[in-house]
């Protein structure tokens, strides 16, 4: 097998195990790995549809339905916009403060034991390695990967 597809292979898989530990985590506080995420970036000031789509890498549709869960359970309040009424700007709620602020030791255990067999230059290497994957993954124009996967799903 080619090595491209082995890393891809495995960055899938830790993904996903990543998600799995995380959710468990998560779970025990009404929250979930990506409503998780959309929560620090409301509390770090990411506080529109379109901020969070871009932050997250997700459609403004699941962003929406994500913000509306957050909502329904009292992690967040949200508002429409003074300048656009189109627009909605979410605020963490005290419930959703408290939970962030609650989470942070259980995560960062869980973390230290995921990574707990890599050494400090070992995790600064990770680091730099993830930092340049997502960087050029995120240069590539989306038609430009369009139209290539057109063109091999055309072969």
């Amino acid at each position: 097998m080619n090595t491209d597809i082995q890393i891809t292979k495995q960055l899938f898989l830790a993904t996903q195990l990543f998600e799995k530990v995380g959710d468990r985590i998560f779970a025990t506080y009404g929250l979930t790995f990506k409503t998780h995420e959309i929560l620090l970036l409301i509390g770090g000031g990411s506080n529109t549809t379109t901020e969070l789509s871009k932050s997250m890498n997700l459609t403004l549709a699941g962003i929406t339905q994500k913000t509306k869960i957050l909502e329904k359970k009292g992690f967040i309040s949200r508002k429409i916009g003074v300048d656009d009424l189109r627009v909605w700007h979410f605020e963490v709620t005290n419930k959703g403060a408290k939970a962030l602020k609650n989470i942070v030791f259980p995560y960062a255990k869980a973390t230290g034991i995921l990574y707990s067999e890599f050494s400090q230059s070992e995790k600064k290497q990770m680091l730099v390695l993830l930092g340049r994957i997502t960087k050029h993954l995120s240069s590539i124009p989306e038609k430009q990967l369009k139209e290539f996967i057109g063109k091999l799903a055309n072969k």
